[in-house]
């Protein structure tokens, strides 16, 4: 498929031999690895412009850190392309509180890797028996995800043991809407399907990854951070 990446319109088109069977009616997207407009940018000139948003290096004037993980998207989202994955990964950290139940490390699970100069760093208290490393994720295609209207995501969950023949059977969860306070959506980005829009996903992002302190009333919904 031919993809947009997280905030900025990036798109990267790649055309494969094989598509698999389509409904009748349906269009293949393109989709590649080569920093191509997809069409959702104006013109490839547009492109260009929206990667080097993505690629653009945060200062502390900005509100970036004391700490953080790194500088840009592209810092971590890098390999073909920009907003694609890496070998790069970070660290969380979590224990079971009184009722049995996963906590987060004291102020997040997140344990940033990196800090400004003459900022301490983090460090896991023995408390926290459960630490372990997430791999950055490929967010190409996340418009796509994006689109996918709640109650169809709800609907496959709710089916899927029947059609699977009870070898699958999905829970669909519903996550808050950062950017609209008070309302929910079907979840569907980050490691745990902790967030339901992109919005709120990116806004996540740049808090636990840059340092970046946000709160509802600095998010828009068209997901520039004011």
């Amino acid at each position: 498929m031919r993809a947009t990446a997280i905030v900025t319109p990036l798109a990267f088109s790649q055309k494969f031999s094989g598509r698999g069977n389509l409904p009748p009616g349906a269009t293949g997207a393109l989709a590649a690895f080569d920093d191509l407009r997809n069409g959702f940018a104006a013109a490839q000139t547009d492109h260009v412009a929206d990667a080097a948003r993505v690629n653009k290096r945060e200062t502390p004037q900005r509100g970036f850190g004391p700490l953080h993980n790194a500088d840009s998207c592209g810092s971590c989202h890098f390999n073909p392309v920009t907003e694609a994955i890496s070998e790069l990964s970070e660290f969380h950290a979590r224990q079971r509180d009184e009722n049995g139940l996963f906590a987060d490390a004291a102020g997040d699970s997140l344990i940033n890797s990196d800090a400004l100069a003459g900022a301490p760093l983090p460090y896991v208290p023995d408390r926290e028996k459960m630490p372990t490393f997430r791999f950055t994720l490929n967010v190409l295609g996340d418009g796509y995800v994006e689109a996918i209207a709640g109650e169809t995501r709800e609907e496959i969950a709710r089916s899927q043991a029947d059609s699977s023949g009870g070898r699958l059977a999905g829970q669909g969860i519903r996550a808050p809407l950062l950017e609209a306070p008070g309302q929910t959506r079907a979840a569907r980005f980050d490691w745990e399907n902790q967030h339901a829009s992109l919005i709120s996903f990116f806004a996540d992002d740049i808090r636990g990854r840059w340092g970046l302190r946000l709160n509802r009333h600095n998010i828009s919904r068209r997901g520039k951070v004011k």
